[in-house]
């Protein structure tokens, strides 16, 4: 089966930016595909609200901003891309979390402006939906 960190490199052939490369559409159902699996995995809700949050605090920022392809590239995607070694230090300590670490690696590679920093909000919005929903199933099951 092939998996999303692979279908995204197949989709992202010859484009640079994650905006228009991937539609909104294939970004939600990943994130659908991700959070499932996060919480079939026995992800607790804080493990994966704390990378959202940090990406939500990016999106605050985003808002108030006079020119924000600007103040993203040079404020923001710094702090964005801190995601990847603190996704990596989490994976560390708990394996499962290393689809979140490695399909979020491969969007960052096309993150550069605001409209790619939106898509991918979509994304992680998705995921913790999704995560949320599966563990609440899971867990009224028990």
């Amino acid at each position: 089966m092939i998996t999303i960190t692979q279908q995204i490199q197949e989709k992202m052939k010859g484009e640079t930016n994650l905006d228009p490369g991937l539609g909104v559409d294939f970004l939600i159902n990943s994130g659908e595909r991700v959070g499932s699996l996060l919480g079939e995995g026995g992800i607790k809700t804080h493990q994966i609200r704390r990378f959202f949050d940090a990406v939500k605090n990016i999106d605050v920022g985003l808002k108030n901003a006079k020119n924000p392809d600007d103040e993203f590239r040079l404020k923001y995607r710094p702090k964005l891309l801190m995601l990847k070694p603190q996704l990596a230090n989490a994976t560390a300590k708990k394996a499962k979390l290393g689809i979140l670490l490695d399909v979020t690696k491969e969007l960052l590679k096309y993150v550069h402006n605001k409209k790619d920093f939106d898509r991918f909000m979509n994304f992680f919005e998705s995921v913790v939906a999704y995560h949320y929903a599966k563990a609440e199933r899971l867990q009224s099951r028990r």
